[in-house]
């Protein structure tokens, strides 16, 4: 499983978390300013992560779109480790 990770400055927590729940990559970008917004999302990633606590909303609409055009999972979530594994857990429950 890859993980792309938007939001966020230390997320340390929640990679050991996503490496638990047996994430293999995990890529980050703070998205606390629009220069986040020009990149593409990493190939074979399986989950975008939104961290909506520290995130700017055109990056947030930005890539909400483009993870559905490609058909990838989105998964919103405050950064505190508890909301993060919940809303994985349910997502990882459906499959």
């Amino acid at each position: 499983m890859s993980v792309l990770v938007i939001g966020g400055d230390n997320i340390n927590s929640v990679k050991t978390l996503l490496s638990d729940m047996g994430a293999k990559r995990i890529t980050h970008w703070d998205g606390r300013k629009n220069h986040g917004c020009g990149k593409s999302i990493p190939e074979d990633t399986d989950y975008v992560l939104m961290l909506t606590t520290f995130l700017n909303h055109n990056m947030m609409k930005k890539y909400k779109k483009i993870a559905k055009k490609e058909n990838i999972s989105l998964v919103c979530a405050k950064r505190n480790i508890g909301s993060v594994q919940d809303e994985f857990t349910k997502i990882l429950k459906k499959i």
